[in-house]
C-alpha cells in the first residue's frame, strides 16, 4: 500500500514539474486565461532561381589564385527557405523560426482594420548571428503587415552564430508571413 502511495505521489510530482516547464516555455498559460491557437504561420517559399547569384561561387579551377594572399577571399553565402525540410541548415533554421514565432503577433491596428495578406521577406544573418539586412520581397498589400513582418525579424535578432560546418559568411532566409483573421 505504501509503494502505491509513493507511485501516485511520484506521478503527481512529475505532472506538476512538466506543467511548470511548459508554462515557463510559453506552451501553456498557468494564469487560467484561455489561449486561442495562433492563427499565424511562417511557411516556406522556395528561393527563385533568378535571384541566386552564380558569381558568388567561383569555378573550382579558375578561382585558385597563384598565391593565396593575392586576392581577398570570396564571401560565401547561401539562400534558403525558412522551412525547407531538405536543407542542410534545418536545425539552425528551426531555432530561427522559434525565435521569430515567440515574438510574432497580429498587428492590432491591422486586425482592427481587417487587413489580411501574405508578406514574403528575405533577411540575412551574418556569420556572428547578427541581422545583416531584411527586405520585403512580396508585399501583403498592407504597410502595417509588411512593417510588422520586418519588425519581428529585427526584434528576434541576434540569432545564434552560423555553425562553422556551414562555412558561410552570410545565410539569406526567405520567410512567408501569412496574416489571416479568424471568422
Amino acid at each position: 500500500m505504501t509503494s502505491r502511495k509513493f507511485l501516485v505521489l511520484a506521478i503527481l510530482a512529475s505532472i506538476f514539474a512538466h506543467a511548470v516547464v511548459l508554462s515557463l516555455t510559453g506552451f501553456i498559460d498557468m494564469n487560467g486565461e484561455r489561449r486561442d491557437p495562433k492563427p499565424l504561420t511562417v511557411s516556406l517559399k522556395e528561393p527563385e532561381k533568378a535571384t541566386e547569384e552564380p558569381a558568388a561561387k567561383p569555378p573550382a579551377a579558375a578561382a585558385a589564385p597563384a598565391t593565396p594572399a593575392a586576392l581577398p577571399p570570396v564571401p560565401q553565402e547561401d539562400t534558403v527557405a525558412l522551412e525547407n525540410p531538405d536543407s542542410p541548415y534545418t536545425p539552425y533554421l528551426l531555432k530561427v523560426k522559434y525565435r521569430i514565432n515567440r515574438r510574432w503577433t497580429y498587428p492590432p491596428e491591422a486586425a482592427s482594420r481587417g487587413h489580411e495578406g501574405e508578406t514574403v521577406v528575405r533577411f540575412s544573418i551574418a556569420a556572428n548571428g547578427g541581422l545583416a539586412g531584411a527586405d520585403v520581397v512580396t508585399s501583403a498589400g498592407s504597410e502595417l503587415l509588411d512593417r510588422a513582418a520586418l519588425d519581428v525579424i529585427r526584434a528576434s535578432s541576434p540569432f545564434g552564430p552560423l555553425p562553422r560546418p556551414f562555412r558561410l559568411d552570410r545565410l539569406n532566409i526567405v520567410a512567408r508571413f501569412q496574416y489571416r483573421l479568424k471568422e
